[in-house]
């Protein structure tokens, strides 16, 4: 039961609306001597060659494709029945589950997720042995025989994502066999059999844009490249390696450092620079998504075989047209030219401190030297501006004919010259055909000469943020309005359904978990059920629960994540966040209503309970230093609660 739940939390439902087969684990068996039968325990751990501390009593019995088994435990009860004397592991599986539709046949290839981050794959029905006679009237093993009794065998898998599996443990199907296409087939084959593959080794550059002065303050470009956000601390702490601009994608690929980790991972050794982020146990998650993302894209095998850019993330600069409050500089020039703008209406006796109070938060540094220069507000905003260099934008161009995707972040993607400048050169090449693009973008710019440009590629995926809706969204996405955010959307939906593109672009709203928004995740959930419901189960909104650090915490209280944004919902008194948690009445059942669930039970476990109040003071002092940047005061703006919450909070005036 959870946290919630003993507090008399009412309508709490942790299975997904979409689910069609939905299982309880009633046993995990092992038998360290072999053979059977086997004997339940409070755990079992999956690997990709079987379940630890379970031994093999012949050679045929193990190995990937047989790394775990499991019966149906409606069958025993029903060959209970009929007086067979099977039981719990006395035919062998290691999991025993209950299902709650009798209907449903398992098939081979069925992808099931147990808890919240486990994977297998239904391989075969296992074929009895005599092993497992003594179970039956007469040694009839034949009555869990797939042949003879369909829909009573046992069931072999594989394991996708290894783990820990507890009794009472959620299992549902995640995708159909028979809905596979035989490249998914062959690259979830080979994940089995190589546990610590990931995709991003092989096939995939994060390239990041950035502007410097150089001693004669003239202007340079620099990129720092990666095989993804994990990686990039591969150099040391908080280090990341450029590259001259001229240096070819493919050079940096094989470069040594991202040869050493291939090398790791062939030898079974997981690469330091990766257990923070998708190794860690509590993150399995985030690495079994990227694999869903690619799965269908290209083959694994090859990729390993032979590495190449198949997939570009494109961090193109930080030109944008908002100044969002979870943001910083370096992915929106609008929040530096406010920024730049308040501290030059200050008076010049008042300029280093204000000067301070923005350093203090760590999104934006300015040397308070620097404002001795006439020419400051120019050096600075040249020097802070970040965009790609033409040779950038020249070796993405020279990529296209191997590129499978292309995701498009910043910075705006709606405004980016040198995104048009690629997507274009696709098109005249024809490239575009064999290239999915993921746009992140704020959605206040869907006009139909840039939509036409997009909608040319194989298939789309539009990751809209949103966070907020009327007033609250004014004040988080300043200085945009939501009526005119509404129309946008309204012309975005009207556009897909004009040109019947139903079937080529995926989207979906994202919205970071933020103090200023909490009371408001229902009415965003609603807002994208209003323009995008009717695109199917594929789109969805996703709430971030855990918000990391564009904006970081001067003061982390103890037990709380060092990288922990000022904004995070972690820095809230947790009676407040239950609060929002009662107002959702019509959410009890969606994926994000049940995240924020447990959420709130995983920090209740953690012994965090109640926020530091110091932790408050510094977000205070951020939202007011933010309000005098925009010209705003939160007071019209927020949930009458978080009103309250900040009113209460004393500090010394900014």
């Amino acid at each position: 039961m959870s946290y919630l739940q003993r507090k008399g939390y009412k309508g709490i439902c942790l299975r997904d609306i979409n689910i069609r087969m939905n299982c309880v684990v009633k046993s995990v068996n092992v038998n360290p001597e072999g053979g059977v039968p086997k004997y339940p325990v409070n755990c079992i751990e999956l690997t990709a060659t079987g379940v630890v501390g379970d031994k093999q009593r012949y050679k045929n019995h193990g190995g990937t494709e047989r790394a775990v088994l499991l019966f149906d435990y409606s069958v025993i009860q029903k060959l209970q029945s009929e007086g067979h004397t099977v039981d719990i592991g006395t035919t062998g599986e290691n999991i025993t589950f209950v299902n709650d539709d009798d209907t449903f046949q398992p098939e081979e290839s069925d992808i099931y997720q147990i808890g919240s981050t486990i994977f297998i794959q239904l391989t075969f029905p296992a074929p009895p042995c005599g092993t497992i006679a003594d179970s039956f009237i007469d040694g009839d093993i034949n009555q869990v025989s797939d042949e003879v009794n369909p829909g009573q065998a046992r069931w072999c898998a594989s394991v996708l994502v290894a783990g820990k599996v507890y009794p009472n443990d959620r299992m549902r199907l995640y995708r159909r066999g028979s809905d596979l296409s035989t490249l998914e087939k062959e690259n979830y084959k080979f994940l089995a059999e190589h546990p610590l593959f990931c995709p991003y080794f092989y096939s995939h550059l994060e390239i990041r844009a950035g502007t410097t002065l150089d001693s004669n303050d003239e202007l340079t470009y620099f990129t720092a490249k990666s095989l993804c956000c994990s990686t990039v601390g591969s150099f040391g702490p908080n280090k990341v390696k450029t590259y001259r601009s001229d240096t070819s994608l493919a050079a940096i690929l094989l470069d040594k450092p991202w040869q050493k980790i291939r090398k790791e991972i062939a030898r079974g050794k997981i690469p330091e620079a990766c257990l923070p982020i998708c190794y860690d146990k509590l993150t399995t998650d985030k690495r079994w998504s990227t694999i869903e993302y690619f799965v269908n894209l290209f083959s694994f095998a090859d990729s390993v075989e032979a590495p190449s850019v198949q997939i570009i993330d494109y961090k193109f600069g930080n030109e944008c047209n908002l100044a969002c409050r979870m943001c910083t500089p370096g992915s929106s020039n609008t929040i530096l030219k406010n920024t730049l703008a308040y501290i030059e209406q200050q008076p010049d006796d008042q300029r280093v401190d204000t000067v301070q109070q923005i350093n203090h938060f760590g999104n934006f540094y300015i040397r308070p030297g620097d404002l001795a220069n006439p020419n400051w507000l120019e050096a600075t905003m040249q020097a802070s501006t970040t965009i790609s260099s033409p040779q950038d934008v020249l070796n993405i161009k020279r990529a296209l004919p191997t590129l499978q995707h292309l995701q498009l972040a910043g910075g705006e993607p709606f405004v980016s010259n040198n995104v048009e400048e690629v997507l274009l050169a696709a098109i005249e090449s024809g490239d575009n055909e064999h290239i999915n693009l993921e746009i992140t973008t704020n959605g206040t710019r869907f006009v139909r000469d840039k939509l036409d440009i997009f909608f040319k590629f194989r298939k789309l995926e539009f990751i809209i943020s949103i966070d907020g809706t009327n007033k609250i969204y004014d004040y988080v996405r300043h200085p945009f309005k939501f009526n005119i955010l509404e129309k946008r959307l309204q012309e975005f939906s009207d556009y897909i359904d004009e040109y019947n593109f139903h079937d080529k672009v995926d989207v979906s709203f994202c919205t970071v978990g933020l103090i200023y928004n909490l009371f408001d995740y229902e009415n965003i959930h609603n807002l994208f059920m209003k323009y995008f419901q009717h695109l199917g189960q594929a789109n969805s909104f996703q709430l971030q629960t855990f918000v990391y650090a564009m904006i970081p915490s001067p003061y982390v209280p103890p037990g709380a994540n060092e990288n922990m944004s000022v904004l995070s919902l972690d820095f809230l008194p947790l009676h407040i966040v239950e609060m929002a948690l009662r107002s959702f009445t019509n959410a009890h059942s969606i994926e994000w209503h049940t995240e924020l669930i447990e959420y709130v039970d995983t920090r209740v476990r953690n012994g965090r309970r109640e926020s530091s109040y110091r932790c408050l003071q510094e977000l205070k002092k951020h939202t007011l230093l933010t309000d005098k940047i925009n010209g705003v005061d939160y007071h019209n703006y927020l949930h009458p609660v978080i009103i309250k919450l900040l009113d209460t909070i004393n500090i010394e005036p900014l």
